[in-house]
Parts: structure tokens; C-alpha cells; sequence
């Protein structure tokens, strides 16, 4: 079985994979029907299943391309989906190589960069110059144990699981924020694990504690996003009381504290807080409302469609809400509560939600504010006499002209 991983969307290439496998194997008479239904979400027009059939006066032969909307479970390149080729009816494996690669050049090819072949489990990973290579290899007939030296190994993409529950120190967190909700909300752990994956496809997703999306808060949730070489941590964390009054938070009986440790890179975690902070709410809490940071708008549910769409596209968001949503300068603390709220305990929330505050110059963000320190005092130097300055008429030098401006006449 081989596999095809893609970090990018793309319709299904039919005319340019009939015109490869024409090329590859001009013996045969070939024809591509595609079974399945096009895959779900936002890959547009790729069948879930297409059956390539060649026939010849003595020969029949048929493979199965196979495409999964999910990222591939095996030691796999940063990705989004992945599809596999399975040989149906192939009487010989040299037969098979060359349909796949013939089926995979031109997939390659439109997968662009991020799309990958690996022919066999646990083989190298071949890019699209690799496989063109190979093709060629194929039509002169040399020997293809020359192909291992082609491509990436499979175990430099491997990838720890994380172990253990992921409890943050300040030291840690470089993004806390915070959904002020006004009735209870379930984890969406499905949906927030499907929109992470859709703005930010070159990690591999996963949640922690496998239940139904279905689980309420309060309680506290992990997620992890892992590439080669970088993990991304963020835990959801959900409080039946409401915020302390010295934030100023719209009213709300409830809140949910989004922790996200990107390293140094706050413009990722304010990215990765809009696109949690918005799939936790929408369609739920209509009045629920949310803060990126303690100097940001609190931003609204009518906020959610765009909070969830622009990580995708905008690589810093900039100053986005601090011109959308509602100033927090609009909320008093007296309001901050509804009936019945509980207060929040003193856990250290207002240190940390302050000791991390963005720091933006020039609409762009550039760091995390650490917690202010005690100023130290000036050293105090010595007196030194002023020089003493010779008597004139007045400041500067003498008045001409009847003072200052034009002379009157």
C-alpha cells in the first residue's frame, strides 16, 4: 500500500492522471471512474474513492485510490489528509510501481508543496521531483533498490505523545485568555480539534480523554499540537464561578480560561486562542463573550464567524480586537455578574492575566509584557552650583523692532 499526504486543498486532477498513466504505461487502455462521493469539509471535488482500470489484449489490471479527509497515523510529514493506493488486480509489483507513481506524479503535482509519496509502510518520503526521478528510472529499466536513496526517512517525522496532564506555571503560558459564558457549555472536543486542524494543518491534533463532544465543564482539557522539532500546548480550562469584578467583564455567570504555551510565539497562540475561544461558544451561548487579553476588546458571538476563519488566512492578527468586540472600559465592575454568579477565588488569575498582556507596535504583535518590577531608585547625584548668567534686558538678547513679530506700523 502507498501513501499520499497533502497540506492543501485541491480538486481532483482527472484529465492530467488518464494523460500519466497513458504516458507510464501507453500498453494499456485506461479509464478512471470515480466511485465515492467528494470528501467533506473543504476539499473540493475529491472523491473519497476512484478505481483506475487499464486493459490490454492480455492483461487486466485495476488499482484503488483511496482519500481520508484525517491526517495519516503512521511517522508522517506535517500534513492535513492523506489518500492510499491499493492494489485491486496487479499481476506483478513492477507493474504496480509504475502505476503508482503514474497515479501519484500528477497528484504530487497539485498537492504542491507539503505533498508527499511514500510507496510502501515504513519506506522514505518521496516529493514531487523524487517521483518524477523514479519514473525516469522506471523507462531507462535500471535497477529501482537504487530509489532508497531518494526521499526522506519515515523516522525523521516521528513524533512523542505526549504523557502525563499538561498543568501550566506562568513561566510557561505564553497566551491566557478567557470566555465570559452565561449558561453552561459542553467541551466540544470534536469540533475544536477539527477547527485547530483546518487553520493550522501542518500539526498533528490530539485531545486528550477520547469521550463524545457531549462532556461538560468544569474541569480542565488538553489539547497538543506536535510538528517535527515544535509541540503546541493548550488547555481548556472550565470554572462554574464568574470572573473577579477587577476585569470588568460583560455579564456572565461562568467563564473558561484558554491557556496556550507557543513558546515565544505569542502571534501563533493569539491564533490558536481565537480559534478555540470561538468553537467553544458558537451556536451554543449566544450572549457568551470573549477576551484574547486583558488590553482586548471582549468580542461577541456574532464575532465567531470570522474569529474562526481569519487564523487561516492572516498570519498576525494584529490589532483585530482592539477594533472589534466591545471595549472592556464599557463594563463596570457592578455589572460584571449575573444573578446567582459565584465570585471567582483568588488563585492568582488577575497576576497572570495581567503579567501577560500583548505588547503591539505598529498593528503588529511583537511580545509578551512579563510582570512588572519594583522601579529601583534613582541614584542620587551631587549638587552642582548653576553657572551664573550675565545681567541683559530681559530674555535673550535686547527687544528690537517693538517685540515679538511684525514691527507696527
Amino acid at each position: 500500500m502507498a501513501v499520499l499526504v497533502f497540506a492543501r486543498e485541491f480538486s481532483f486532477p482527472t484529465a492530467a492522471v488518464r494523460n500519466a498513466l497513458d504516458a507510464g504505461l501507453p500498453q494499456f487502455r485506461w479509464t478512471v471512474s470515480e466511485a465515492g462521493v467528494p470528501l467533506p469539509g473543504n476539499i473540493h471535488e475529491f472523491p473519497s474513492k476512484a478505481i483506475l482500470t487499464g486493459t490490454s489484449p492480455t492483461t487486466r489490471l485495476s488499482v484503488t485510490l483511496t482519500a481520508n479527509a484525517n491526517r495519516f497515523a503512521g511517522e508522517a510529514p506535517p500534513h492535513q489528509w492523506h489518500a492510499r493506493i491499493d492494489a485491486g488486480e496487479c499481476p506483478s509489483d513492477d507493474l504496480l510501481d509504475r502505476v503508482t507513481l503514474a497515479l501519484a506524479t500528477p497528484l504530487l503535482a497539485s498537492g504542491g508543496e507539503g505533498a508527499l509519496l511514500q510507496r510502501e509502510p515504513g519506506g522514505n518520503w518521496l516529493s514531487a521531483a523524487d517521483a518524477q526521478r523514479m519514473v525516469q528510472m522506471l523507462a531507462q529499466g535500471q535497477d529501482m533498490a537504487l530509489a532508497g536513496l531518494l526521499g526522506v526517512a519515515a523516522s525523521r517525522f516521528a513524533v512523542a505523545v505526549p504523557v502525563g496532564r499538561y498543568d501550566p506555571g506562568l513561566d510557561e503560558l505564553t497566551l491566557l485568555s478567557v470566555v465570559a459564558t452565561t449558561r453552561p457549555l459542553p467541551y466540544r472536543r470534536d469540533l475544536i480539534e477539527r477547527a485547530l486542524a483546518d487553520n493550522f494543518p501542518l500539526y498533528r491534533w490530539q485531545a486528550d480523554a477520547p469521550t463524545g463532544s457531549g462532556e461538560s465543564f468544569p474541569g480542565r482539557k488538553l489539547v497538543v499540537g506536535a510538528m517535527p522539532g515544535r509541540k503546541l500546548s493548550i488547555m481548556i480550562d472550565g470554572r462554574h464561578e464568574a470572573l473577579p469584578r477587577e476585569l470588568a467583564a460583560p455579564p456572565h455567570r461562568s467563564h473558561v480560561r484558554v491557556c496556550v504555551d507557543a513558546g515565544r510565539d505569542l502571534a501563533l497562540a493569539r491564533r490558536v486562542a481565537l480559534t478555540v475561544c470561538a468553537t467553544l461558544i458558537r451556536g451554543v451561548d449566544d450572549d457568551a463573550q470573549y477576551q484574547l487579553d486583558n488590553r482586548g476588546n471582549w468580542l461577541t458571538h456574532w464575532d465567531c464567524a470570522e474569529s474562526a476563519t481569519l487564523p487561516r488566512t492572516v498570519t498576525d492578527i494584529g490589532e483585530y480586537d482592539r477594533n472589534t468586540g466591545r471595549t472592556h472600559d464599557l463594563f463596570s465592575a457592578d455589572k460584571s455578574w449575573l444573578n446567582g454568579a459565584v465570585p471567582a477565588l483568588d488563585d492568582g488569575l488577575l497576576t497572570i492575566y495581567r503579567g501577560i498582556a500583548v505588547t503591539v507596535r505598529g498593528g503588529v504583535t511583537v511580545a509578551g509584557a512579563t510582570i512588572p518590577q519594583a522601579a529601583a531608585p534613582m541614584p542620587l547625584r551631587p549638587a552642582s552650583p548653576m553657572p551664573a548668567r550675565p545681567a541683559v534686558g530681559g530674555f535673550g538678547g535686547g527687544a528690537r523692532g517693538g517685540g515679538f513679530g511684525r514691527r507696527a506700523s
